[in-house]
């Protein structure tokens, strides 16, 4: 019995710790533009072209830059005038700005240097614009955003009974 109660405890505590995301998270209302970073930040130098991928959460085709050239044509009719490459800051800043985001446009973005085999994602979270309460007395809303973590914020309850849990565990 001690002992499941045991195990039950270590999957308890390993679900609730392994639920946090390592996303970097960029946030905007509806029309703002955004900037997406995608900074190598690897050991292996970057060869003198190189061609970037940019993919939403549904794999569509957000930029493509094939060895510094961009790939419009191919492009995403979502994306279409709404997407560049941010001025880079350094050499290895592989970046997009989005222009007038959209409340469609929240999701997890990635950006590939295929030859690297090199990686980053990020998340974005779009927002309506904040109503101010002049204008709209006695309101009050709250959303919570598409594609938000909602399992972190279910394990986030979780946290203060963490040290109660250990000691459990300790006891059994």
């Amino acid at each position: 019995m001690f002992m499941c109660l045991r195990s039950s405890l270590w999957v308890l505590l390993l679900h609730g710790l392994t639920t946090v995301s390592c996303l970097d998270q960029v946030k905007g209302q509806v029309g703002e533009d955004v900037l997406l970073p995608c900074v190598y930040r690897e050991d292996d130098p970057l060869p003198q072209e190189v061609s970037v991928y940019w993919r939403d959460k549904d794999d569509a085709e957000v930029l493509d830059s094939v060895l510094g050239v961009l790939a419009l044509a191919t492009q995403s009719e979502i994306y279409r005038g709404r997407v560049a490459l941010a001025p880079p800051r350094e050499r290895d800043d592989f970046s997009i700005v989005l222009r007038d985001v959209r409340r469609s446009d929240s999701g997890v973005f990635d950006c590939h240097l295929q030859e690297q085999d090199f990686k980053k994602s990020v998340q974005l979270i779009v927002t309506d614009p904040v109503v101010p309460v002049a204008d709209k007395p006695n309101v009050v809303t709250t959303t919570q955003p598409p594609g938000s973590n909602a399992a972190a914020s279910l394990t986030r309850p979780l946290l203060p009974l963490l040290p109660l849990l250990l000691s459990l565990y300790w006891l059994v």
